[in-house]
């Protein structure tokens, strides 16, 4: 039985079969993809935009990126 999601990832990254994430902007994006994707994916640039509104030029710290998930 597999206890988190870093275990069912590690599993399915060592099958043949291809993986599909969907790529979320904010929490609105992920509650729509999650219906239907177990695999989810934020961008650097997707954060920034959606977040800062501004391209991801350098500024955003990984902190951010970290909180940011954490709350989705």
């Amino acid at each position: 039985m597999l206890k988190h999601s870093g275990d069912r990832l590690r599993s399915l990254l060592g099958s043949a079969e291809t993986i599909p994430f969907m790529g979320v902007y904010d929490a609105f994006s992920a509650a729509i993809a999650g219906r239907y994707y177990q695999n989810l994916f934020v961008s650097g640039d997707g954060f920034g935009v959606s977040y800062y509104s501004l391209p991801d030029i350098g500024f955003i710290a990984w902190v951010d990126m970290v909180n940011f998930v954490k709350q989705l």
